[in-house]
């Protein structure tokens, strides 16, 4: 008789200690589905660094004219830079082909690009929402900005043109983000007009 009395007491307690592991994994299946978007340890700076990906918008931007003749394919690839080279600065890139934003953590990556490959390189000298005059100047100056048109040749004939006139207008900017804006820039007898639309690249710099 006593080896049958506890039967109804472990019943019990294995359907307790079953539902309970039922809400666990429910438990645990719902933080899947909802991750935190910041650790409580991560800075600014690092959420900034786990979000940047590979991963654009479908609508990166696009160039209309040319400073050489030849014509800017469809824009495939949109980054601004985290570490320009002069502080303060807000650097993008525009690229005829996929470019990857780990290929801008690299030294001397426009030597890598494919041949023929072009990019307008816009340099603008502040931070803020405006319209930037762009100038020929080596030195930069507040309120200003700088744009290159580059196209490269593995033949070593590759062509570096800097914009001797036009603007370029920054209309939405975010600190560790996205930049949104538009062009409309002379290089000598040639034009170049278009938007962009730059994600962000961690660790990305100046080739």
């Amino acid at each position: 008789m006593h080896a049958f009395a506890p039967r109804t007491g472990a019943r019990e307690w294995r359907m307790k200690v079953g539902g309970a592991i039922v809400i666990a994994l429910l438990g645990a299946l719902a933080c899947n589905e909802h991750p935190s978007k910041r650790a409580p340890d991560q800075t600014p700076a690092e959420v900034a660094r786990s979000a940047s990906t590979d991963r654009m918008p479908e609508d990166m931007g696009v160039v209309r004219g040319s400073a050489d003749g030849a014509p800017f394919r469809a824009v495939a690839a949109s980054w601004r830079i985290e570490s320009p080279e002069v502080e303060g600065a807000t650097v993008v890139y525009l690229f005829s082909q996929p470019m990857a934003c780990v290929d801008l953590s690299f030294a001397e990556w426009d030597g890598v690009m494919e041949d023929g490959a072009t990019v307008l390189a816009i340099e603008v000298f502040g931070k803020e929402p405006g319209n930037y005059l762009a100038a020929s100047a080596t030195s930069p100056s507040p309120q200003t900005a700088r744009a290159v048109w580059m196209r490269r040749s593995r033949r070593g004939a590759s062509l570096d043109l800097q914009a001797s006139g036009g603007s370029v207008t920054l209309d939405a900017i975010s600190p560790l983000g996205a930049a949104r804006g538009s062009f409309a820039l002379t290089f000598g007898t040639g034009s170049v007009t278009g938007e962009f639309r730059a994600s962000f690249c961690a660790d990305g710099h100046e080739p």
